[in-house]
Parts: C-alpha cells; sequence; structure tokens
C-alpha cells in the first residue's frame, strides 16, 4: 500500500515523521478508508519507541478522547518540533531560484509550502513568482543594425547614437562655479571607532581569561552525552506508564508542563526508557520533580556512584 513502520530514527527525525505522517494521510484518503480505521492502521505501523510512547499516551487519556485528530496533534507534538517548522517556513520565505532550474525550483518550493501557514492562493503565486530570477535580455531580439537587443525603436534608425551626450565644458564649469558660491558647509564629525565592548573592556572577564573565548563564532556542536549507567546484560528497556489520575488533576497537570514547554524550561523526551515523575511542592510553592527509580535501580550494576533511591529522596 505504500506505507512503512515508524521507528524513531536519531537521523532526521523530524523530517521522516512529517513524510511519515502525510504519506499514510495521503494512502488513507486515496483508499477511502473510514475514519475510524485511521487510528487502527497508523497505531499499527508504530514499531519499538514510537509504540511505546502511544502506549504511554493512551494508559493517561480517557479512551472517548482519543481519536486521529487526536493521533495527530499528539504525534506532531513529540516528533515534529515547532522549531523545525519554523525552520522550514523561513526557508520557504527565502527561497529563490538562483541557479537552479525551473524544473528544481518548483520541486523545492512546492516541499516548502507545505511547512508555510495558510495564505491566500494569490499570495502563494506571487510568492513563487517573486522567487524566480529575472531573464534579462532573453526574450529580445538582436537588431540587424546596433548588434543589442531592445524593444524600441532602434536608435541608429532615428540617427542618434547610443552613446551618452557630451556637454559643453563651458556650461559645466560655470554652473559648478555657481554651485560652490551658493553651497553651505556641512562639516559632521563621526566617531568611527566600533561601539561593541570588547573582551578585555569587560571586568569580569579580565578574572576568567581561560573561560571565555575571544570571538564566539555560533552555537556549540552537539556532543553525545558520554555518561553511561551500566545495567545488567540482557536488560530490555524500562518503560513504566504514568499512573491514572483524575480527570481534573489530569489537565491540570497537562496546563503546567504545556506551560513549561511552552518556555522551553523542559523538552519531550525522546528516550525509550520511562519512568513515572511526581510533582512534590516546596515550600516556595514551586514544584519538584521526584523520579521512580525503583525498577531501573533492580538492573543497574553496583558501582562508587549509585543512584538514589526514591524512599530515600522522601526522608
Amino acid at each position: 500500500m505504500g506505507m512503512k513502520n515508524f521507528g524513531v530514527d536519531r537521523r532526521m527525525i523530524h523530517a521522516k515523521a512529517k513524510c511519515w505522517l502525510e504519506t499514510i494521510q495521503r494512502v488513507f484518503n486515496e483508499m477511502s478508508c473510514p475514519l475510524d480505521d485511521y487510528l487502527r492502521s497508523a497505531v499499527s505501523l508504530l514499531s519499538e519507541e514510537a509504540y511505546s510512547w502511544w502506549a504511554t499516551i493512551t494508559a493517561v487519556v480517557l479512551e472517548n478522547d482519543i481519536h486521529w485528530d487526536f493521533f495527530k496533534s499528539e504525534f506532531k507534538k513529540k516528533y515534529i518540533s515547532e522549531r523545525y517548522l519554523d525552520k522550514k517556513n523561513k526557508e520557504f520565505l527565502e527561497l529563490k531560484q538562483g541557479n537552479k532550474l525551473v524544473a528544481e525550483y518548483e520541486r523545492e518550493f512546492a516541499y516548502l509550502s507545505k511547512s508555510r501557514p495558510r495564505q491566500p492562493d494569490s499570495k502563494f503565486q506571487n510568492r513563487f513568482a517573486n522567487g524566480m530570477s529575472r531573464v534579462r535580455n532573453a526574450s529580445r531580439p538582436l537588431c540587424d543594425l546596433s548588434g543589442k537587443p531592445h524593444t524600441r525603436e532602434c536608435r541608429y534608425k532615428a540617427g542618434s547614437c547610443l552613446r551618452s551626450e557630451v556637454r559643453a565644458p563651458a556650461q559645466t564649469c560655470a554652473i559648478r562655479a555657481r554651485e560652490e558660491a551658493t553651497a553651505i558647509d556641512f562639516d559632521i564629525v563621526l566617531d568611527t571607532r566600533d561601539s561593541r565592548s570588547k573582551l578585555d573592556q569587560v571586568p569580569i572577564a579580565n578574572e576568567f581569561v581561560d573561560v571565555f573565548l575571544e570571538e564566539l563564532l555560533g552555537l556549540p556542536l552537539e556532543s553525545e552525552v558520554e555518561f553511561v549507567i551500566d545495567l545488567i546484560p540482557g536488560t530490555v528497556s524500562i518503560s513504566i506508564p504514568p499512573y491514572r489520575m483524575a480527570s481534573t488533576k489530569l489537565k491540570e497537570l497537562k496546563e503546567q508542563l504545556q506551560e513549561l514547554l511552552d518556555k522551553y524550561f523542559i523538552r519531550p523526551s525522546m528516550s525509550p526508557w520511562g519512568a513515572p515523575v511526581l510533582f512534590v511542592k516546596k515550600k516556595d510553592g514551586t514544584l519538584r520533580l521526584c523520579i521512580d527509580y525503583r525498577q531501573l535501580n533492580k538492573v543497574t550494576m553496583k558501582n562508587k556512584y549509585p543512584l538514589p533511591h526514591i524512599d530515600e529522596l522522601f526522608d
């Protein structure tokens, strides 16, 4: 049917997830599947970590609230980030034909346009036309007399020269003399020094010269986390679904999590490992995360850096 299983791949996860969702949507529409079968068919194509993620979602959401639109919304939140969509929308707005062929430009324009906000067709067509390179002199025939491309009447035929006109030197000197006589002197003193503070001008930076770089060329490169927890051989991924709770408390918890996500204080987990998390209020009213490590502690090889047990955290 043209549909493939969806498994989490660290490489280009956002692009692959977006392509997979669009593909199954297209196949469902072409096969005229009932809307109720959309969700069951899509879930059957999830594998490994992706299926564990969906099992976690269904464990805490009421059954009546689980439908196809809900699946698409949660799938996009998990695997297609807003930052990725904003990046593609920016590429769409800045897309130019450049040295590309018209067919290549049209294909890239159609691909990037899927990430754009909804716009009227007129603006969409104008955006396509504005991105194309201007073709100059392509449709202008060469003149037999002058050998230059132009659409108007040839200036050789009209008896005029293509070169610029020669002005009389006396008239030019007279005009310049009058201009200099009536000109007002506007001398302005400009500070051409760089207004940006340099590193050696910041007092705190002078105390830590070995820490601050002289020039920041951009964000640091992404590096893998070298910290590893040694597990007993043969251990499979532990993923415990969250505890069930009342719908009112679940709604309040989702609002709190969404607020933290919007502020970029937290981000969705991409790990196949999952453990319940408790929110414990501090004395100042803020929340503290307490993670249930008990199942992980059972399969962890004991060393000099043991993970704290959750029972010890509440002592």
